[in-house]
């Protein structure tokens, strides 16, 4: 009886301190912290920048920007998943490049505009906020056309660089390959 006794009294325990464990995160998390109400200590700095997106730094990139291209964040739904478009992309680049060496891939899906080329040459495709994926291949050996670029200097046969390949989200079909760095 007594083992009885004691069990009673942690199963009439337990619900109060659930109470009184609710009652407390309810009282810390109603609370509102303001950043001015943040005082930052030299263990542990506060940074009220946010972090870039990854759409964010290639519309940003000074190549990007340079061929006049335009990305949006994309709000539907594509037919293709970062998956398929990346499948896709190596196969648009199949063995054209030595792809061994590649330090990572990164598909990311917007809208693009190409204020450069508006207009798809051949195909009619206007390329002004189109659903696509933009597949990054980082570290691929692209051989250059024109060798070293000075005497004596470094052999620029073969760069290791990024190739952007832009897919269309809904069909799969290539639309434009670049690279600048």
């Amino acid at each position: 009886m007594k083992k009885a006794g004691v069990a009673f009294i942690y199963l009439l325990l337990i619900p109060l301190i659930l109470v009184a464990c609710n009652a407390s995160i309810g009282a810390t998390s109603s609370h509102n912290t303001s950043p001015s109400d943040i005082t930052p200590s030299s263990t542990s700095p506060v940074s009220t920048t946010p972090a870039m997106s990854d759409l964010e730094k290639l519309a940003s990139d000074p190549g990007f920007k340079e061929h006049k291209f335009e990305l949006k964040e994309a709000n539907r739904i594509p037919r293709l998943n970062e998956y398929e478009a990346i499948r896709r992309a190596k196969e648009i680049i199949g063995t054209a490049y030595d792809n061994k060496h590649t330090t990572s891939i990164n598909a990311i899906y917007a809208l693009f505009t190409d204020n450069e080329t508006p207009k798809l040459p051949g195909k009619g495709v206007l390329l002004k906020d189109l659903p696509v994926w933009i597949v990054t291949f980082d570290g691929l050996k692209i051989p250059s056309s024109g060798g070293r670029t000075h005497y004596n200097g470094p052999d620029l046969s073969q760069l290791h660089t990024q190739l952007h390949v832009v897919i269309d989200a809904n069909t799969g079909e290539e639309l434009e390959m670049f690279t600048y760095k």
